[in-house]
């Protein structure tokens, strides 16, 4: 059995003290940074203290910090359209999913975004994302050119109208 890392008295105290901390600091995560080395602690622990304390007090309903981490997928795509087409060649999912060491709700995911693409209609469908990635980057450049000089232009109009 694991020995708990912090006594419980002084958990209750230093939660008690972030809570109380809360009201005049901007975040919790200020609290917890102004009261951590009075406690002689790492602002990381007294976090870990009060997550535990949170959840009793408002249910699992916390929010999760900062954005969730899909895994990505060690698989190319290319791989992905050739197991498709073993798919289709009359192979079973099942034996495909488990020899790829994928699920099959996975298999199904990729059945879906590459239906009826082959590898050579894979490599063109790339290069169409990476040309429209491109003219989008432009369309925003000139549009910031295009508001800069607007800019420009009506101070320039008000400085002449002013003189």
């Amino acid at each position: 059995m694991k020995t708990p890392k912090f006594a419980p008295d002084s958990r209750g105290r230093e939660v008690r003290m972030v809570l109380e901390h809360q009201t005049v600091c901007p975040s919790q995560w200020a609290a917890i940074l102004s009261i951590a080395p009075k406690m002689g602690r790492m602002p990381r622990d007294v976090l870990s203290l009060t997550r535990p304390a949170q959840k009793k007090k408002f249910g699992d309903t916390l929010a999760p910090r900062g954005p969730v981490a899909i895994k990505k997928t060690n698989f190319t795509e290319e791989q992905m359209v050739v197991a498709l087409k073993h798919a289709e060649g009359g192979r079973s999912v099942e034996k495909i999913s488990r020899k790829m060491g994928v699920s099959q709700a996975a298999f199904y995911a990729w059945r879906e975004k590459f239906a009826g693409l082959g590898v050579s209609d894979l490599r063109g469908r790339r290069q169409l994302e990476e040309e429209s990635r491109k003219l989008k980057q432009l369309v925003v450049a000139l549009s910031l050119d295009k508001a800069m000089l607007q800019g420009v232009l009506d101070t320039s109009r008000t400085n002449i109208f002013m003189a």
